[in-house]
C-alpha cells in the first residue's frame, strides 16, 4: 500500500504527458517516507465520457484516489492529500478541477494474492 489511482479526462493525454505525471505522484509518495517504496502502486485511468457541473465542454478533471491500509493519522492523511493536490497542480494546468481523496481500506474484507 498505497494504491494511487489517477482518474483523468481522456483528452488530457493528447496535450499532457500522463506517464510523467504518474511518475511524479508515485515518486512524491515514495519521498514522503510514509510508505515502503516497493509497496506503492500507481495507475492512471482515462475517462472518455464525463460531465463537470455546469462547466463548458472544455472543462477537464484530474482526481487522485489514494487507498491505504490503516496506520496513518488523520493529520498525515490530510498532509499527504494536500501534498498530492499541490504536486498535481504544479505539474499540470487545466480548466477544471484537480482533487485528491485519501481512503482507508477495510482490512477485514481486503484480499490480496502474492506471487
Amino acid at each position: 500500500m498505497p494504491h494511487l489511482v489517477l482518474d483523468f479526462s481522456e483528452d488530457l493525454a493528447s496535450t499532457h504527458d500522463i506517464p510523467a505525471l504518474l511518475n511524479a505522484i508515485h515518486n512524491t509518495a515514495r519521498d514522503t517516507g510514509l510508505f515502503t517504496p516497493s509497496a506503492i502502486k500507481s495507475r492512471a485511468k482515462p475517462y472518455p465520457f464525463y460531465r463537470i457541473g455546469d462547466m463548458n465542454e472544455s472543462a477537464k478533471f484530474l482526481h487522485l484516489t489514494v487507498f491505504l491500509l490503516k496506520g496513518r493519522t488523520d493529520k498525515e492523511k490530510y498532509q499527504f492529500s494536500q501534498l498530492m493536490c499541490r504536486t498535481l497542480s504544479e505539474l499540470i494546468d487545466i480548466p477544471g478541477s484537480i482533487s485528491v481523496d485519501v481512503r482507508d481500506l477495510d482490512e477485514e474484507v481486503y484480499s490480496k494474492r502474492l506471487p
